[in-house]
């Protein structure tokens, strides 16, 4: 057991000694600040790629947004539009209607008016016959 705790011991050293020596060396630092950087260039990367397709995101929502927006304004137009059309209908046809009343009312009374003529023309002649006649 004690031989087996003296190897690890000796292992645990030496592998020290070879981190050690590791970590010393010239381009260790170099080579941690290239892994490093490549580090952050990915991560920067992986950022800018969700901000791109949350961009993307958001201008479809906004287009759609717009394009619902237009589409609601245009069928609003459209109702009024129809609306419009409809209420002039209804005026051109009651303007017809009070024009076919006067009319027809004119008409009446002209009638009634000859008719009256007529009666008056009638008793007129009657009575010249009267007078001829007595």
């Amino acid at each position: 057991q004690r031989a087996g705790a003296e190897r690890a011991a000796r292992v645990e050293a030496e592998v020290q000694r070879r981190v050690a020596e590791r970590v010393a060396a010239p381009g260790f630092e170099a080579a941690l600040r290239q892994r490093l950087d490549e580090e952050i260039k990915r991560h920067f990367s992986l950022i800018t790629v969700e901000l791109e397709m949350k961009k993307k995101k958001v201008i479809a929502e906004f287009r759609q947004q717009r394009d619902d927006e237009e589409r609601s304004k245009q069928e609003v137009e459209e109702i009024i539009r129809v609306n419009q059309q409809r209420a002039m209908e209804q005026q051109q046809k009651a303007a017809q209607a009070l024009t076919q009343q006067k009319e027809a009312l004119f008409r009446e009374r002209e009638m009634q008016r000859l008719s009256k003529e007529q009666r008056l023309r009638k008793m007129h002649e009657l009575e010249q016959q009267g007078e001829l006649v007595a």
